[in-house]
């Protein structure tokens, strides 16, 4: 009876461990590191992300992004597929040609910090995109 309940104990911890933190749930957004940029700090007062349990997110980036999410180690991904209600490959067709929409079939890729509380953006190169739980 002891070797059971340690067997079931021992499974229990093991998919406890397994799950990583919960990212479900709504975060607050900032921009770090562009202090000097007058858009980017305009554009952080409205940042926001949701992020839903059926791996569905809403990104309020100045415009309302939708798509999937996943997780992976400690690494968030965020896939694009609704730009203000358009698909991403309608998005892109009205844009013109040298524009960043044409990048908006890229997924975004966060890194996920203090057990899920703090995502902070791979791709720092404008500022970091930080968000914290609510």
């Amino acid at each position: 009876m002891k070797s059971l309940f340690a067997s079931l104990c021992l499974g229990v911890s093991l998919v406890a461990v397994g799950c990583g933190p919960s990212l479900e749930g709504k975060y607050k957004g900032s921009i770090e590191g562009a202090q000097d940029n007058p858009f980017a700090q305009a554009m952080a007062g409205n940042l926001s992300l949701e992020l839903n349990k059926d791996k569905t997110f809403l990104l309020n980036l100045i415009v309302p992004i939708e798509g999937k999410w996943s997780a992976s180690g400690s690494k968030l991904t965020l896939t694009a597929e609704k730009v203000m209600g358009m698909t991403v490959d309608e998005m892109k067709k009205n844009s013109p040609p040298d524009s960043n929409q044409n990048d908006m079939d890229k997924p975004m890729e966060f890194h996920i910090q203090d057990g899920g509380k703090k995502l902070v953006s791979v791709d720092n190169k404008d500022g970091a995109l930080v968000f914290v739980r609510e």
